[in-house]
């Protein structure tokens, strides 16, 4: 028996409304996701680790990748933004901006995360999801400025109770990176100065009323600054496996990180691999929530 829906304009409203309906019932169903932002030289150090957690937690993250140079993993590259703007050692705040503006484009990314070349994962991502999207809070560390006020990147334009100094290594909630990604007018006084990514989030958030809203101040990223290098000017960096480096790691398991840095391209990703298994026999042995505070008087890389 053959249907001639033309005959039947009720029936062909009545298909016409359900497919509307199944297509929005998609959509309202989209999972959230978490935008992994890395701001690198080139390819991640450990490249093959972030491959391997990503095809385990399929349709959680996106990728996005601001680099100085073109990378040689396809995987990376094919992510590697189009707007690419200059930077230094101590001024890339515009950086982090055109990952924000790129990121925020798909609606599906509710948190972003601050990550660089030299991070690792400590636990399988499917938990670091479960963490992260379990608070909406923006995670950043910060507190008033750690550095003498004569001090070059001391923010003398913008009034003095709203100059704020923050760690690097953050997660920003959607409310927060959007007005990172439309900001013009502060992100152009503070990076004039060196170290502009350790003023501006907390100064922007500050201006704009929104520092003790919707944030926690806490880091989700494990930096040991206690064994600085080159004068205290650069965190502790993981070169090799040794009794020494297991008792950080422990530290920063202990304190509920989930993220870590520096590591070297030297550190073994088979180690780093199996030091997430290993993690996932246990729950985090602390709530991130009250812990991994950095310490910002030696944060000035």
């Amino acid at each position: 028996m053959t249907f001639k829906l033309r005959n039947c304009p009720k029936m062909t409203f009545r298909i016409f409304i359900f497919c509307i309906f199944i297509s929005c019932s998609f959509q309202c169903i989209a999972e959230d996701k978490i935008a992994l932002l890395f701001l690198t030289r080139s390819t991640p150090n450990h490249a093959d680790v972030w491959k391997k957690l990503l095809k385990e937690a399929p349709g959680k993250y996106n990728v996005y990748v601001h680099s100085k140079e073109p990378m040689g993993d396809a995987f990376f590259q094919k992510r590697r933004i189009s707007n690419i703007v200059s930077t230094t050692w101590s001024i890339h705040v515009k950086a982090w901006q055109a990952l924000l503006q790129e990121a925020v484009k798909d609606k599906d990314n509710v948190q972003f995360a601050f990550l660089s070349e030299a991070c690792i994962p400590l636990h399988s991502l499917k938990h670091i999801y479960s963490i992260i999207t379990r608070d909406p809070r923006t995670h950043i560390a910060f507190a008033r400025p750690w550095w003498d006020s004569n001090n070059p990147r001391e923010l003398h334009t913008i009034d003095k109770e709203f100059r704020w100094g923050n760690a690097e290594w953050m997660v920003l909630n959607r409310k927060h990176a959007e007005l990172v990604a439309s900001d013009r007018a502060v992100i152009r006084l503070v990076s004039r100065h060196e170290n502009d990514q350790e003023s501006y989030f907390a100064t922007l958030f500050a201006i704009h009323g929104c520092l003790f809203d919707d944030l926690c101040a806490h880091s989700y990223t494990y930096v040991n600054w206690n064994n600085a290098t080159n004068g205290g000017a650069s965190p502790y960096s993981f070169t090799d496996v040794s009794n020494f480096n297991d008792a950080l790691l422990d530290e920063a398991y202990n304190g509920g990180a989930l993220f870590a840095r520096k590591f070297s391209k030297e550190y073994p990703s088979e180690d780093i691999l199996q030091m997430i298994e290993n993690s996932k026999l246990v729950s985090l042995r602390a709530d991130p929530k009250e812990s991994m505070t950095q310490n910002l008087s030696l944060e000035t890389h």
